[in-house]
């Protein structure tokens, strides 16, 4: 069972779930990325070898060949078609990264100087708004954060404009607060709600990827942590009303 499966049989379903390295359900054999080519703009579905597998990348050397790709658009995997178009100028470039055991895996990373963005804000569907309870979800690394602001995962509005605290639901990381070992926390668009993501290791930050979990239960932001490699997930001591 995979993680879109556990939470369906729980009643609680995936309204978007993006990967760039598997399948979230144990039958989805659908795309999980676009690639964009520097040299002609073509793109290039990129799927999984086997349905509730693990990304194909097999094909994506030749396409690349004698030019560069960008990452075009994570696809979601629900079926609703809350799928994240790159923003133009911001596609972050095509890289893996190896985590340990051997395998270089997709990775999209932006920077201060050079920030990524993929924003759906016109046609989502399903997505919990107002005072519906949501909770949010996502690994990555803890090893890169942006030192000059934030990073965001999550809900936003459909138009540009501050209407107030709790209009957005975003998990970021960040040191915000000049926080040197990383924040992680909620964006509420004014304000956040965070926390230093620390575990007393010599860097002050957990191994490698980090589950990061935010949830909002109708009254309460709660935000917990844990080691993507062992266990999930420990409440960070924050909690703040909306």
């Amino acid at each position: 069972m995979l993680p879109c499966d556990a939470l369906a049989a729980a009643g609680t379903p995936c309204k978007a779930a993006y990967s760039l390295t598997r399948a979230l359900y144990a039958t989805y054999n659908g795309n999980l990325f676009q690639l964009i080519r520097t040299s002609d703009s073509a793109t290039l579905n990129v799927g999984v070898i086997t349905a509730g597998g693990n990304v194909n990348t097999s094909g994506i050397a030749a396409f690349c060949a004698a030019t560069t790709c960008s990452f075009n658009s994570p696809v979601d995997q629900t079926g609703n078609n809350n799928t994240l178009p790159g923003v133009s100028g911001k596609l972050a470039p095509y890289q893996t990264m190896s985590f340990g055991n051997g395998a270089a895996w997709p990775i999209i990373v932006g920077s201060d100087v050079a920030p990524v963005a993929y924003r759906n804000r016109a046609s989502t569907t399903g997505i919990p708004t107002g005072a519906a309870t949501t909770t949010e979800f996502y690994v990555r690394t803890l090893d890169q954060f942006s030192t000059n602001g934030t990073g965001d995962f999550g809900n936003m509005e459909a138009t540009v404009a501050n209407t107030g605290t709790g209009h957005m639901f975003a998990l970021l990381y960040s040191n915000y607060n000049a926080q040197v070992q990383g924040s992680c926390g909620i964006d509420r668009e004014n304000g956040d709600n965070s926390a230093p993501c620390t575990t007393g290791s010599t860097n002050g930050m957990w191994p490698v990827v980090a589950h990061v979990v935010a949830n909002y239960d109708g009254t309460n932001y709660n935000l917990f942590l844990g080691n993507a490699s062992t266990d999930c997930c420990r409440k960070l001591p924050r909690k703040r009303q909306r």
